[in-house]
């Protein structure tokens, strides 16, 4: 008779035959209402989490959810007021004022309430906001090497996806100093000892930024560097 086994004690395993500690990972853009089909990812992570600390109760095992809140607002979503929102699109989530002004900014909006229905429903990540991570520099020796590692970053990309990268795109976008968005500008150089981004903005504005806090990775590169940086396996 074939054993029926449930798929989060199979994937425990398997994580617990190659890593000794193992290290979950789970998160969202909070770029709107955060609804049940992103209550799913998170449920299943905890599925996982919870499978290999029962089968390994002595291991070091970590539980992430990060809040993706240095994203750009990508358009005026129907919810929000046109007229008061224009002109945030293309700033990160975390520097956009809240909808109700009840909370410290738009990302938070959205995010508060999901962590409470966590809570409710047992479940209790480490939550980690990713605009913190990148204002106190724990991106920025990676930024670094996503900068001097460009053309093969762009090799793989055109490589898996099909599509070629354009000749101005880079690993790393800058948040211009003037307009406060972070899809509008170009990477110009970079000074590896400094951390600073040498950048144009479409708005007119040219400068240069600080890798810390100054900009984030496209999310293309920004995965894999949590993955690294936190140890996800």
């Amino acid at each position: 008779m074939t054993e029926i086994r449930h798929w989060a004690a199979v994937i425990a395993e398997d994580a617990l035959s190659s890593y000794e500690n193992n290290t979950i990972s789970t998160g969202i853009t909070p770029s709107g209402h955060i609804h049940i089909g992103n209550m799913r990812e998170v449920v299943t992570a905890d599925a996982i989490y919870k499978s290999v600390v029962s089968l390994a109760p002595g291991s070091d095992t970590k539980f992430y959810y990060i809040a993706d809140n240095f994203d750009p607002l990508r358009k005026v979503y129907p919810f929000l007021d046109k007229d008061e929102y224009e002109d945030h699109v293309g700033k990160p989530l975390s520097e956009i004022p809240c909808p109700c002004g009840k909370h410290s900014n738009y990302s938070d909006h959205f995010l508060d309430p999901f962590l409470e229905s966590m809570k409710r429903l047992g479940i209790h990540p480490e939550v980690i906001k990713i605009d913190e991570l990148y204002k106190n520099g724990f991106f920025k020796d990676i930024i670094v090497l996503s900068l001097q590692k460009r053309d093969e970053i762009a090799a793989i990309l055109q490589e898996v996806s099909g599509r070629e990268t354009a000749d101005d795109w880079s690993p790393f976008n800058p948040i211009c100093e003037s307009c406060g968005k972070i899809n509008t500008t170009t990477v110009k150089s970079f000074d590896a000892d400094k951390y600073t981004v040498d950048y144009s903005c479409s708005c007119g504005q040219s400068g240069t930024v600080s890798m810390i806090g100054g900009g984030k990775l496209t999310w293309r590169v920004e995965w894999p560097a949590k993955w690294a940086l936190l140890g996800v396996t």
